[in-house]
C-alpha cells in the first residue's frame, strides 16, 4: 500500500512540473508573440521611411536633371 501512495504522490508530482513547466512556455509564447508584434511594426514604419526616402531621392535627382537641362537649353540658346 506505501508503494502505491508513493506512486501516486510521484505522479502529483511530475504533473506540478509539467503544469508549472507548461505556463512557463505559455507566459514565454506570449511575451515572444508581443516582441514580435513589435519588431513588425517598428519593421513597416522603417520600411515606410525607406520608401519616402527613395521617393524624395528620385524626386530630386528629377529636378537636379530639369536644372541641367534648362542650364543646357540656356547654353545652347546663347551660342551664336
Amino acid at each position: 500500500m506505501n508503494y502505491v501512495r508513493s506512486q501516486v504522490a510521484e505522479a502529483r508530482r511530475h504533473a506540478d512540473e509539467a503544469e508549472r513547466a507548461f505556463e512557463a512556455l505559455l507566459a514565454r509564447l506570449r511575451r515572444d508573440e508581443e516582441e514580435t508584434t513589435k519588431v513588425r511594426k517598428e519593421q513597416d514604419e522603417l520600411l515606410q521611411k525607406d520608401a519616402e526616402t527613395r521617393q524624395r531621392n528620385l524626386d530630386l535627382l528629377a529636378e537636379v536633371e530639369k536644372e541641367r537641362e534648362l542650364k543646357l537649353g540656356a547654353r545652347r540658346s546663347s551660342w551664336p
